[in-house]
């Protein structure tokens, strides 16, 4: 049997697939401004980390004012 490398790139806008990517890579702007796995770029407290957290501020505040 013959192994072959594959890179698949994979383009979303749905988080919940972030954590089980292998890396991701944040552009913005057109610039790549941050590169690594998951829990990485959480940990490193940079523009991604504050994007994820915006994002789910922004989704609970979303679910509180349907609730209301």
């Amino acid at each position: 049997m013959i192994q072959t490398k594959k890179t698949r790139l994979f383009v979303t806008n749905s988080m919940n697939y972030l954590p089980s990517t292998d890396q991701i890579i944040y552009i913005e702007n057109g610039t790549i401004e941050e590169m690594n796995s998951y829990n990485k770029l959480v940990e490193l407290n940079g523009l991604f980390s504050e994007f994820i957290k915006s994002y789910f501020q922004n989704k609970q505040t979303n679910i509180d004012d349907l609730s209301n």
